[in-house]
């Protein structure tokens, strides 16, 4: 089974067709029900079980809860693919509050935390587990998107510092530009 997070649309959306497509089951893991809905559609017209759980990854209370109740639901958690994420207002650097920084910050570093934080026990426990992160070659971003570059550049960092930790016991975690 797979987690998905920001798995309702776009390239989350896609992601969990695309692990449908390759036989595994899928949690949607976003706050967007409606978008959401249409991607487990789709999931389950592979044949595969879809599950959308409404999920605030800056919530780590949420995002805990999520991966228990799709590890109670699958009986394992095999694959946990981190998409949830906001470029934020794009706007030069002087015009963007701390509060719109804090934003994507808690969204995009926060959640792939969260996310890893929540599952990674669920796959020491099988002895097995991938973890894929989005981090985006924009962590060398445009002077108007700053805290998006930021907030991948830490999010680089992360997979980066966790890539090998739980190699030896069968997981593993990266990430994709």
């Amino acid at each position: 089974a797979a987690i998905v997070t920001g798995g309702a649309r776009g390239l989350g959306g896609a992601c969990a067709v695309r692990l449908a497509e390759a036989g595994r089951d899928v949690v949607i893991a976003d706050v967007l029900e409606k978008e959401a809905e249409e991607t487990a559609r789709r999931v389950s017209d592979l044949g595969q079980e879809a599950l959308f759980l409404q999920t605030d990854v800056t919530d780590s209370e949420a995002v805990t809860e999520t991966a228990k109740r799709a590890r109670d639901r699958f009986g394992r958690l095999d694959i946990l693919v981190c998409c949830a994420g906001i470029l934020g207002l794009e706007a030069p650097f002087m015009d963007q509050s701390s509060d719109q920084f804090d934003k994507v910050m808690r969204i995009n570093v926060y959640g792939v935390y969260h996310a890893h934080q929540a599952v990674i026990p669920h796959m020491l426990e099988g002895g097995w587990g991938r973890c894929v992160t989005i981090t985006s070659g924009a962590r060398l971003s445009a002077t108007t998107q700053v805290p998006y570059g930021v907030s991948k550049g830490a999010v680089y960092s992360f997979v980066g510092a966790l890539g090998n930790a739980y190699s030896s016991q069968g997981v593993f975690v990266n990430g994709v530009e």
